[in-house]
């Protein structure tokens, strides 16, 4: 009878120390927000337990913005333009995504094309149509020098369920060092320097401040 119970307790021990290591795996998986916008899934870096996700609707997109919960402040952006559906005999939808980065005074949309087969609950990219940048909202001073970016299927191939979008972006102001605000708009040097822009060059007797930019982000269909 001895017997019996220590081999019970003993097995009851093992059990308590195996579930808790596999929920602590479960909770590391699931711990970060996803971004869900008409079927497209966005994953982020964003803790559930530090930021919110807000939805929107402005005249061209749905978006997303992710919230700080103790600063109430807007820290990241995604959105959908919004496209009619195209029906043929093989039923697609063409998506228009976007990343937004920046500051008050200039924002910045690292974009992608892509076209999403749809049968039923089956969903897949069937190609990556194009990737830009493009400026968007706030005061927009400045403008982008030069910029690259590029998508890419997780899988090597297409047609897959998930891409990974990358791009680059040189983004440069024009200053007036006579008062120390931007040549085409009411910012100061010192908020054009804190948003991380450094000197670049001068030309024609315009100053030019510099930034780059790098953005990425994945997004599959499901």
């Amino acid at each position: 009878m001895k017997r019996l119970l220590s081999i019970t307790l003993a097995f009851v021990m093992m059990v308590g120390m195996v579930v808790p290591a596999y929920a602590e795996e479960n909770c590391q998986i699931d711990k970060n927000i996803k971004v869900v916008l008409d079927g497209i899934t966005i994953p982020t870096e964003y803790e559930r337990n530090k930021t919110k996700i807000i939805y929107g609707e402005d005249t061209d997109s749905y978006y997303a913005e992710i919230i700080d919960v103790n600063t109430q402040k807007v820290i990241d952006k995604y959105g959908i333009y919004k496209e009619p559906e195209i029906t043929s005999s093989r039923k697609y939808k063409m998506h228009t995504i976007y990343r937004q980065v920046g500051s008050f005074f200039y924002h910045l949309r690292l974009n992608a094309r892509l076209k999403v087969y749809k049968n039923g609950s089956f969903r897949q990219i069937s190609e990556v149509k194009s990737t830009w940048w493009s400026k968007k909202g706030g005061k927009n001073i400045g403008d982008i020098k030069y910029s690259n970016s590029d998508a890419m299927s997780s899988t090597g191939s297409f047609p897959t369920t998930e891409i990974e979008l990358d791009g680059y972006a040189n983004y440069e102001i024009p200053v007036n060092l006579s008062n120390n605000t931007s040549v085409s708009g009411n910012v100061s040097l010192g908020e054009i320097v804190g948003a991380g822009f450094t000197f670049g060059y001068s030309e024609g007797g315009t100053v030019y401040y510099t930034n780059e930019i790098n953005c990425n982000f994945m997004y599959n269909v499901y």
